[in-house]
């Protein structure tokens, strides 16, 4: 009898520990649906829209050869990269332009394209082995595609219509261009958009039903279980445990929700530094130090207008701007560094354009993205750090 009833425990601790495990497991599946996105392509604003015919236009090499760019082209479509050398995801993204060269050889040609001095671009091809790439140097080039961000693909059909178009910083999204063109759509998010819209049957509508259900369940599992999660969800009970006997219920049920607003929701209220020499809402993009950001504010995150907030690393990287503080009528050295690896940036968004320069000059362009050197690539806001005072140029 005894036995028995050993065995019996046994085997109810071997089901609660496959239990344990599978709620691990399903964390694990919770976490890889937050952090990961579909992989392709981002389609930015551009003066043509895919299936636009794109206009033939000849310009002269670096290697004084005539290029010709745009137009049909008899049988083969045509690929422009825009990249430049002092771009660290566009070097990075060279292997993968050399492989595409060789297995699309069949039906795609290739053309490199920036702006620039002739002879900084001279080296880059000589450092890089890029003689077999026509190079082409041209803004007005870039301007009539729209190019805003480096690297950046325009792929056109051997009809001279613009078949996809975006930027390409990992070989997934070169090749997405390729799948792009194949299914007729202009980028991943179209693609996307025309899956949700097409007709379904009855037999799909419940599988997505419960493919949906299911990923809402891991993601508020995942969510729920994270280290911060949980010492969050502890600390409010023990607060809460110990404020309730104090309050009455009729102003408990008239507190206002507005106050214990979560910081990372988006909804953060305003505040200012509450310094005089330092005037201005740090969660608003009329902020002084704000003059010259482009993203994300970290003060809609839960960070601070000079550190990154929890979860994220900042960029070793970053973009220098100068602005005027109202407070002292001084010109002060601002640091936008971004803070990456976090969730999706989207909250306080914030374009101001003070001395911005075109992408093809990166060292004073504030729309690149600035996630070098960190462990994900991931933006997710910016910060503007104080360096100093900017000397007046004499």
């Amino acid at each position: 009898m005894s036995y028995l009833i050993a065995s019996q425990i046994l085997l109810w601790l071997g089901l609660a520990t496959l239990g344990a495990i599978c709620i691990a497991l399903a964390r694990q599946i919770g976490l890889l649906h937050q952090r990961l996105a579909p992989v392709g392509a981002l389609a930015l604003r551009a003066p043509l829209q895919v299936g636009a015919l794109t206009q033939e236009a000849a310009f002269d090499a670096l290697d004084g050869s005539r290029v010709r760019i745009g137009g049909a082209r008899s049988g083969r479509s045509q690929l422009i990269l825009f990249l430049s050398p002092g771009c660290a995801v566009c070097e990075a993204l060279l292997p993968a332009v050399r492989s595409a060269q060789g297995a699309e050889r069949a039906w795609l040609d290739i053309v490199l394209a920036s702006d620039g001095a002739a002879d900084a671009h001279s080296r880059f091809v000589r450092e890089q082995g890029l003689g077999k790439f026509p190079y082409v140097l041209s803004e007005a080039l870039g301007r009539s595609y729209g190019v805003a961000k480096l690297p950046y693909a325009v792929l056109i059909d051997e009809t001279g219509k613009l078949a996809a178009s975006g930027l390409v910083n990992t070989r997934e999204h070169l090749e997405s261009l390729f799948v792009a063109k194949e299914r007729g759509v202009g980028s991943i998010q179209q693609f996307l958009v025309q899956r949700g819209r097409g007709p379904a049957s009855a037999g799909e509508t419940v599988v997505a039903d419960i493919e949906l259900l299911t990923e809402r369940a891991l993601r508020g599992l995942a969510s729920r279980t994270a280290r911060r999660g949980v010492f969050g969800l502890l600390g409010n009970l023990l607060v809460g445990a110990a404020a309730l006997p104090l309050l009455p219920v009729a102003r408990a049920e008239e507190a206002s929700p507005a106050m214990d607003a979560d910081p990372n929701s988006g909804q953060t209220p305003g505040h200012g530094s509450g310094n005089p020499q330092d005037p201005g809402d740090q969660t608003k993009c009329d902020y002084w130090r704000y003059c010259a950001i482009d993203g994300s504010l970290c003060t809609c995150y839960g960070g601070t207008v000079s550190s990154c907030p929890p979860g994220t690393e900042m960029s070793p990287v970053t973009w220098i701007g100068t602005c005027r503080n109202p407070a002292d009528q001084r010109n002060y050295i601002i640091s936008y560094n971004d803070c990456c690896g976090g969730v999706p940036w989207g909250r306080c968004p914030c374009q101001n354009n003070q001395g911005d320069r075109p992408v093809v000059r990166p060292q004073n362009n504030n729309e690149v993205t600035w996630c070098f050197g960190t462990q994900s690539q991931s933006y997710t806001c910016s910060t503007a750090i104080i360096l100093g005072v900017a000397l007046e140029q004499k």
